[in-house]
């Protein structure tokens, strides 16, 4: 089932083919005049969800927007209880040790051959690594990524 009439989104010009080309990428269909309807986004998010080369779990993975990277670089602190502001759930992984969380999401490991671009591009980040300022939610505990080691912020 498509969405209603009044909820369908319909993209024209570069913005049309930025989606046809991001939803080849992660194998979806488009429908009829560049609209999308939920099974399509439904299965995109399923998709980039999906983080390559690592098991999978419960821990959320959440990487700085580019709006916020410079500040969250420098220290500066999220709020914990409204991260989509400052950051995107990059996916879910099956790590609980924040050590090995971060070793396993630097680009090298989770990314060697370019696996996960467009994951990061369709989320709308600028970075592979894990760097300081990401998050990292473990059950009800969520952890900020600093300069030598991590911080709670709940």
């Amino acid at each position: 089932m498509g969405l209603p009439v009044s909820n369908r989104v319909s993209l024209t010009g570069d913005t049309m083919s930025r989606m046809k080309r991001f939803a080849e990428d992660v194998s979806v269909e488009m429908g009829h005049d560049g609209e999308i309807n939920d099974e399509v986004l439904q299965e995109a998010d399923r998709r980039l969800k999906q983080l390559p080369n690592l098991p999978k779990g419960d821990t959320e993975v959440w990487y700085m927007r580019d709006a916020w990277f410079s500040r969250g670089i420098m220290g500066e602190e999220p709020n914990p209880h409204d991260l989509q502001k400052t950051h995107i759930l990059l996916g879910k992984i099956g790590l609980t040790d924040l050590e090995e969380i971060f070793a396993a999401m630097q680009g090298e490991n989770w990314s060697p051959n370019g696996e996960a671009k467009m994951l990061i591009l369709g989320a709308g980040l600028g970075h592979t690594s894990m760097s300081v300022g990401d998050v990292v939610r473990i059950g009800d505990k969520i952890w900020l990524c600093k300069n030598t080691g991590w911080k709670s912020l709940t």
